[in-house]
């Protein structure tokens, strides 16, 4: 998504976004998308095979580990 950075670099998958209405004649879903998304002109539909169920971090299992920060898509690459 973002311009001039190597595409190894960037998150396959951000989220995780409710889904507000399924289209199963096409195998869509809307998604409810965050202003940061929408002002990119990134569209709220998807179809199922670019979606993943999202898993939450098992506090047991994995007490330390961080919560993933989201992908900040304004910072400028000054700041990186």
């Amino acid at each position: 998504m973002p311009k001039g950075r190597a595409s190894t670099l960037v998150l396959k998958y951000v989220g995780p976004y409710k889904i507000t209405k399924a289209i199963p004649s096409t195998s869509n879903y809307k998604l409810e998308l965050p202003m940061e998304l929408i002002k990119r002109q990134i569209h709220n539909r998807f179809h199922v095979s670019l979606l993943r169920p999202h898993n939450p971090n098992d506090n047991v299992l994995f007490p330390n580990r961080r919560k993933v920060q989201l992908y900040d898509f304004g910072t400028l690459d000054e700041t990186e």
